[in-house]
């Protein structure tokens, strides 16, 4: 059999092989469309992820921040950060734990018995006065 130009470039059966560009075209809008569905799922993830860890970190802390709170009063307790003890009285070099500082800012309204974090646009407040609890507001 002797292969011929028009035998190269379909496959026997009157189809050629390969793709066209508006098939090639139409694939790459599917896996686009697909990529963006799921970034867009994935954004609000990173956020409520922040919010879970900050509050966790000031819950963990606040047996400590009362404790100090009782011995010493508010004006013996340290703003979070990564670099100060919880208490500045008292001893025990206990810090805030895993205060991710990159996604979050941290205050203290001290004199008013609160602890606050911002992530995003969710505050995280926690009273020390009264209940040592945390709350997302």
């Amino acid at each position: 059999m002797k292969l011929n130009k028009k035998m190269l470039k379909n496959n026997g059966f009157g189809v050629e092989n390969g793709f066209t560009l508006v098939e090639l075209l139409l694939v790459i809008a599917i896996i686009g469309i697909l990529a963006g569905t799921i970034m867009v799922g994935i954004a609000g993830q990173r956020e409520r992820a922040a919010v879970a860890s900050a509050t966790e970190s000031l819950r963990s802390a606040m047996p400590y921040v009362v404790e100090c709170y009782m011995n010493y009063g508010s004006g013996e307790i340290n703003v979070p950060d990564n670099t100060n003890d919880i208490c500045k009285k008292g001893g025990g070099n206990i810090q805030y734990p895993g205060l991710d500082q990159d996604r979050c800012s941290y205050a203290g309204d001290i004199a008013n018995g609160e602890i606050k974090a911002e992530c995003g646009g969710t505050t995280i407040v926690c009273d020390f006065e009264d209940k040592g609890d945390c709350v997302t507001q």
